[in-house]
C-alpha cells in the first residue's frame, strides 16, 4: 500500500511539474508575443508611464473596436501578494487574482458600472463573489503586472457569461478550493464557471483552476499588458 502511495504521489508530482513548466513556457510566448517590436506612443508616455502599442495582427483585423477591458474580458495578474518564502513558487504555479469585466446593468437589486469587474476575494472588507472598481488594477502596489485577455465570444455566449456572474453575487469565497465547490467559489473558479456556461473550457488541463490555467488558455488572448520595472509602469496594447 505505502509503495502504491508513493506511486501515485510521485506521478502527482510530475504531473504537476509538468503542467506547471508548460503553461508558464506559454505564458512567456504569450508575454513576447505582445511585447516584442511594440511601438512607443511618445505623446501619452512620460518618465513615471510609457506606453506601447502594436502594429496590425491578422486576428485583430476582425477587431473593429479593441477597448481591452470590455464586457466579458478578463483581467488577471500573476502577482499573489503573498509573503516570501512562497510568494515566488505561488506566482509561478498558481498566479495572483483574476476578474471579469463587467458593463452597465441595472435591477431591482444591484446596479453594475462598466468600470466595475466581477470577483471573489478573502480579505478584511469581503468573503464573497462581488463588484470592485477595474481602477484597482492600476495600484501598482496591488498589481505591479496585470494581463487583460479576450475570449471570442458571440453576442449570446458573452450575456450567458455575465449572467452566471452576476448569479454568482453573494456566495461565499471557497476557501478549501475543492470541496463544495458548487456554491462557493475562488476568483479563477468563478471566471472558469462563467466561460462553462458559454460552452469554453478555458482550464486546458481540467483540474482545479489556477490563475495560470486561464492566461495559458488557448481560448484566451492577450490584448494589453502592463509591468512595473524600476518604478516605471509599462502599457502594451495590441
Amino acid at each position: 500500500m505505502k509503495r502504491i502511495l508513493g506511486i501515485i504521489t510521485l506521478l502527482l508530482i510530475s504531473f504537476i511539474f509538468v503542467t506547471t513548466v508548460r503553461e508558464n513556457i506559454i505564458v512567456d510566448n504569450k508575454t513576447k508575443e505582445i511585447t516584442k517590436d511594440a511601438i512607443l506612443d511618445e505623446r501619452k508616455s512620460n518618465d513615471f508611464a510609457k506606453y506601447y502599442y502594436k502594429e496590425d495582427k491578422d486576428y485583430y483585423k476582425r477587431k473593429e473596436h479593441l477597448n481591452p477591458g470590455s464586457f466579458c474580458d478578463i483581467l488577471v495578474t500573476l502577482n499573489s501578494n503573498t509573503v516570501p518564502p512562497f510568494k515566488d513558487l505561488i506566482d509561478l504555479t498558481i498566479g495572483g487574482h483574476v476578474a471579469i469585466c463587467g458593463m452597465y446593468y441595472k435591477d431591482q437589486y444591484f446596479k453594475m458600472l462598466e468600470s466595475d469587474t466581477i470577483d471573489t476575494t478573502f480579505n478584511d472588507d469581503y468573503k464573497c463573489v462581488s463588484l470592485s472598481p477595474k481602477a484597482e488594477w492600476d495600484n501598482s502596489f496591488l498589481y505591479p503586472n496585470y494581463y487583460i485577455l479576450r475570449v471570442d465570444l458571440t453576442e449570446e455566449q458573452a450575456y450567458c457569461v455575465f449572467n452566471e456572474a452576476i448569479s454568482m453575487l453573494g456566495d461565499p469565497y471557497n476557501i478549501t478550493f475543492l470541496l463544495n465547490t458548487k456554491n462557493t467559489h475562488y476568483c479563477s473558479d468563478l471566471v472558469a464557471k462563467c466561460f462553462r456556461k458559454a460552452h469554453i473550457n478555458i482550464n486546458p488541463d481540467f483540474g482545479a483552476t489556477t490563475v495560470i490555467d486561464i492566461l495559458a488558455s488557448k481560448y484566451t488572448h492577450v490584448v494589453a499588458y502592463k509591468v512595473r520595472k524600476n518604478n516605471v509602469d509599462y502599457y502594451y496594447t495590441l
